[in-house]
């Protein structure tokens, strides 16, 4: 590949089924703007350069958890990305790596996630690490399940906040909410320590009852906002409920 080029995209189909002769792949791009990579292929090894220039970056990679290094190494070139989008393949593999340490985007404002399961701990943590962010849009594709799980994550209010969102989040995107505690409480959260926050948004999991997507939106509607321009909307059939914050009333 030409060290001078600026969009890449590598997707299976153009490899078809020789992606598995395929052993070694080197991407030493370092202009590189846009990065679109949709592999799944299990024994493959891809080496990298640093990407300073990213803007915006698509990551659909399935890996073997042997061979999952490359993949950690790929997320730490693309630090300097805008806009970040990680699809459930890569999610999946980054959960099952071994311990690492996130890296810094200090210039990330959209980040886009699909997750196998809801984990405030680990969104937290993440957030901590893009100081800049103002779009956060969350896909939990968890199986649905009416019973509750033997250990479920459990919410725990960080001792600091992170930096994005007591000061640049604007945004916040929920596809697919079950309204576990833990999901209740990190959007409990996000609008009463958002302080520009001005629009949060609930696509309430498809096999919750009609009935029960009301009670959600009365629950969430009462959580007191950091924000006083702050609108609560939640999805229930097709119809958009929106909620504002509370008028303040001054006395005399």
């Amino acid at each position: 590949m030409p060290d001078s080029l600026k969009r890449l995209t590598l997707m299976q189909d153009i490899f078809g089924e020789d992606i598995n002769d395929i052993e070694d792949l080197v991407i030493d791009t370092p202009l590189l703007e846009y990065l679109s990579i949709k592999l799944w292929a299990r024994c493959l090894q891809v080496s990298i350069s640093d990407y300073p220039n990213m803007v915006e970056a698509h990551l659909d990679i399935d890996q073997d958890q042997e061979l999952v290094g490359w993949v950690l190494q790929l997320l730490k070139a693309l630090r300097q990305t805008k806009l970040l989008d990680l699809r459930l393949s890569t999610m999946k593999c980054l959960l099952r790596a071994p311990a690492f340490e996130l890296p810094e985007f200090s210039r990330l404002h959209n980040l886009e996630l699909q997750i196998p399961y809801f984990n405030s701990g680990y969104l937290i943590k993440l957030l901590h690490n893009c100081h800049m962010l103002q779009v956060l849009t969350l896909h939990n594709r968890e199986k649905f399940s009416t019973v509750e799980p033997e250990e479920p994550n459990c919410w725990t209010l960080p001792m600091k906040d992170p930096d994005c969102v007591i000061s640049h989040l604007k945004i916040f995107e929920f596809n697919g909410y079950q309204d576990s505690a833990d999901e209740y409480a990190f959007v409990a959260y996000l609008l009463e320590r958002g302080p520009i926050l001005k629009t949060l948004k609930i696509y309430a999991h498809r096999n919750l009852g009609l009935k029960y997507k009301h009670c959600i939106r009365q629950a969430l509607s009462t959580i007191p906002r950091s924000s006083k321009t702050c609108k609560l909307k939640v999805a229930i059939g097709y119809i958009w409920y929106t909620s504002f914050p509370p008028l303040l009333v001054r006395e005399g």
